[in-house]
């Protein structure tokens, strides 16, 4: 039993090593015209095509195979993310990127306080959530069911508006499902907790169990006057692990 074990071990630190495919991430185009995002997300398909072939070669050509079938089982189960960052790509007119936003932004005069959200182009509050909102939209995995669960600030009217927004946005985006403000409000009505209140990671993800959800959101606003900052935190349901974060000053 204790040398199949040390073949078996030995079998699966080869495929480790020896993986050489990758899956995409809607990250990694951003600030690219959309166009050239498509390319190079093509090309991508193409690579990890030509690089499994080599794989299968090289592997064969000694006799191992496990490495080789390994690459096979990932390519096959990459096929939904290439198609989901292309039809994130495929949505926008072009992938966010800095430097676009920051010419936009050089466009808006002092006096600006808020802007269309078609533009793009907020400041305040509402700049923050669309920056925020923004982060999560790229670095959540696609079709999760996302629970808003909680704003901590001492404006209870600035909190909700922060959890309309972000609702909408996360919506608005067609990547995800939103757990209804209703079904929201009956297991807060039961754990009591309040949405401008502050809620521990514990009880969000237990929280999130409840509601079926695959992500949960809570939040914080921070400071006063015209130092405050938005904070945005979505927590795997499963894991109870920190996905992505977000934090905009405003």
């Amino acid at each position: 039993m204790r040398k199949i074990a040390i073949v078996v071990l030995f079998f699966f630190v080869l495929s480790t090593l020896g993986s050489c495919v990758s899956a995409p991430k809607y990250s990694d185009y951003i600030g690219l015209p959309k166009e050239e995002a498509l390319q190079e997300l093509q090309g991508k398909k193409v690579s990890n095509g030509v690089k499994l072939a080599l794989n299968w070669v090289l592997w064969g050509w000694v006799g191992l195979w496990i490495p080789s079938l390994v690459d096979t089982i990932k390519v096959i189960s990459y096929i939904d993310d290439f198609q989901s960052v292309e039809r994130r790509i495929s949505a926008a007119e072009t992938t966010p990127g800095v430097n676009e936003v920051t010419a936009q932004t050089t466009a808006v005069t002092p006096t600006a306080v808020t802007q269309s959200r078609t533009s793009g182009i907020t400041t305040g509050i509402e700049g923050a959530i669309n920056k925020a909102s923004e982060n999560l939209i790229n670095n959540l995995p696609d079709r999760s069911k996302i629970a808003v669960l909680s704003v901590s600030s001492r404006d209870r009217n600035s909190a909700t508006f922060v959890m309309d927004e972000l609702e909408f946005q996360l919506v608005d985006s067609g990547f995800f499902t939103v757990v209804d403000r209703k079904t929201l409000d009956q297991v807060r009505s039961e754990q009591e907790f309040q949405l401008s209140g502050e809620v521990d990671d514990d009880s969000a993800v237990s929280i999130g169990k409840m509601l079926g959800a695959d992500i949960v959101v809570t939040g914080s606003i921070s400071g006063s006057g015209s130092m405050q900052r938005l904070t945005l935190k979505a927590l795997n349901v499963q894991t109870a692990q920190i996905v992505t974060m977000a934090r905009e000053q405003f």
